[in-house]
Order: C-alpha cells, then structure tokens, then sequence
C-alpha cells in the first residue's frame, strides 16, 4: 500500500508541475490542507458454525463453532491531503493515519468429532480472553466535477489497512467421551492484517451560509458508495496445556501449534458525511469540522458462514490554505 500512496502522489504533484507551466491558459488553484480527529472504531472478525455429520462409511462427523471477536476502540487519527481545482474539475488526494487504539474481549470455540467408525466421540472446547491493540491507514485518490456551484459528482479509489496484534488466554478443556476429562489452558499471540480496497463513487451538495448579508461558510452534505475486496491474513501461534485429568493434577502436557490462514472476500458499502466549511481573518485560510460514519460487511469466500464487518463514528477538525 505504501508503494501506491507513493505512487499517487507523484501523479498528483507531476500533474501540478505541468500545469504550473501552463498558467497562461489554466486557471488552477491548490488547496492542501491538514486535519485530526477521533473514530469511534469497531471490527467484527469470525463468528460461524460448520457441521459435517457421521456417515455410515465409517467417515468422521464433526461440530465446530467459533465466536465472533469483537474489537471497539477509540482511535485518534491524523491526516492531511491537497485538492488541484481546474475550473470546475478538481483531483483530490488524502491519506489519514490512527494511532494504537486497544480493546479486550471474550470468544469461545468448540469442536465435536464423531467417529461412525468405532463410535468414540471426542470433544474440544476453550473460552479465551483476547488482548488486541490496532492501528489503520487510509489512503484515496478522487477525482470530481462541479455541476453546478453548490453540487458536485466525484470518482475515485481507496486503499485500507488494519494491522491487529493480539495476545489471548483461558481455560481448555479435551474429553474422550466415555474415557477421561482433562482441563487445562490455552495462551498464544495472534497477528491480523486486514486489507480492502476498491471503487468509489459520491456526490455533494452544498448550501452557503449568509450572516447580515456576509459570506461565512458552507455547509455540505456527502454520500458515496463503494465497492471493495478486502483480504484478511491470520499468523498464530499458542499452547495447549493439560495439567489435570479425571479430577487428578498431573505432569503438565503441552502441545505447541502455529496456524496461518488466509480470507478473501466483498462488500458494497455507503458512507454518508456532513461537514462546515468556514472561513477566518487570514485571507485564503479556512477552517472546517467534519462527522462522518460508515458500515462495512464483507461476505467471504468459502462455505462457512464466517464474516467481517467494520464500522466507525469519525469526527474531525482541519484547516486548508488556498494557493
């Protein structure tokens, strides 16, 4: 992703170059502008059930279901961009970056076999606590057209990553059905890397505020709608440990595993913003405040019925100068 931040920015500053040399028969105005804020952030990973059962052949049944691992926090975030205006066409570039937000949450899983071949049964099960701490980076390229002086259209593409690092721990439990109990505990670390990417397409629509006849702002309102394909990579690593069998304390048995997993998957999302636009002593210089929200829900390749979703309540403040 950083590669294609890079690169987009020497699209944009190679093209105000260019037009820079043609400002006999251009008229072009550049806008960059700074901003920071706070996201009221959350991310839904996993949650499914999948049931294969025992067939007469003799082939293994099996019961698995898995929680899904819900991560809220509260982001602060940074930013900045630059929008090139050309008369009415205007190209945009933005890039935001949040520091670490941190949550813990509880997940279970269970998993149940069945041999239809001798008939034993055999049944796993832990309740884990999980440690996370995220950041995230956005980056989007645009490019739009005012129709009128109050009413614009725009396309552009964005780029999304989430980098989720995690710690977890809580009782484990096997049981040979019929045979023996063991009780004991799971610990390990987990790293999750979440990307998406793709389209977008929006409008807005502004409405100049007046007071006693003087211009002070604009007040704006925009809508667009994406379409995105997100991948998620998952590197474990943890313990199983047993150290109780039949109600007897026994010699710890610790059986150390490393699981890799790679999802893919798509979503259409919309996204809605509100923002004020105004204006201060220092000619050419303005201020702006911003909300915005969106909800994401990917569906994933595969047969299971396991998911992502992302959401975020973002609030900001910025300023922007007018060259």
């Amino acid at each position: 992703m950083k590669k294609v931040g890079t690169l987009s920015i020497v699209i944009v500053v190679s093209t105000i170059f260019l037009l820079s040399k043609l400002t006999y028969a251009v008229d072009f105005q550049l806008q960059p502008r700074l901003e920071a804020g706070v996201s009221l952030y959350s991310i839904e990973i996993g949650g499914f059930h999948y049931s294969e059962p025992a067939l007469p052949d003799g082939s293994t049944g099996t019961n698995l279901t898995q929680q899904k691992v819900e991560y809220k926090g509260t982001l602060n975030f940074v930013g900045g961009g630059t929008t090139l205006f050309i008369h009415r066409l205007f190209v945009d570039l933005g890039m935001q970056y949040s520091f670490n937000g941190n949550d813990r949450t509880h997940a279970s899983w269970s998993i149940y076999m069945e041999d239809g071949g001798d008939g034993s049964s055999y049944f796993q099960s832990a309740d884990l606590e999980y440690r996370g701490e995220f950041n995230r980076q956005d980056q989007a390229v645009s490019v739009g057209y005012a129709i009128t002086d109050r009413f614009s259209i725009f396309v552009g593409y964005k780029w999304v990553e989430l980098d989720l690092d995690t710690t977890f721990q809580g009782p484990y439990g096997f049981a040979d059905i019929d045979t023996y109990v063991s009780h004991g505990s799971q610990t390990g670390e987990q790293h999750l890397q979440f990307k998406y990417e793709g389209p977008f397409v929006g409008v807005t629509h502004g409405w100049q505020i007046d007071w006693s006849s003087k211009y002070i702002g604009l007040f704006s309102v925009n809508i667009g709608l994406a379409r995105l394909n997100c991948k998620l990579k998952e590197d474990q690593k943890g313990n199983r440990r047993i150290d109780w069998l039949n109600g007897v304390d026994i010699e710890p048995i610790n059986t150390p595993y490393t699981y890799q997993n790679e999802i893919k998957g798509e979503t259409s999302g919309l996204a809605l913003a509100l923002g004020w636009h105004g204006i201060t002593p220092i000619k050419d210089l303005t201020y702006s405040v911003g909300i915005s929200g969106y909800r994401y829900q990917f569906d994933l390749d595969g047969s299971s019925d396991q998911e992502i979703s992302e959401s975020s309540l973002i609030c900001k403040v910025g300023i922007a100068y007018a060259f």
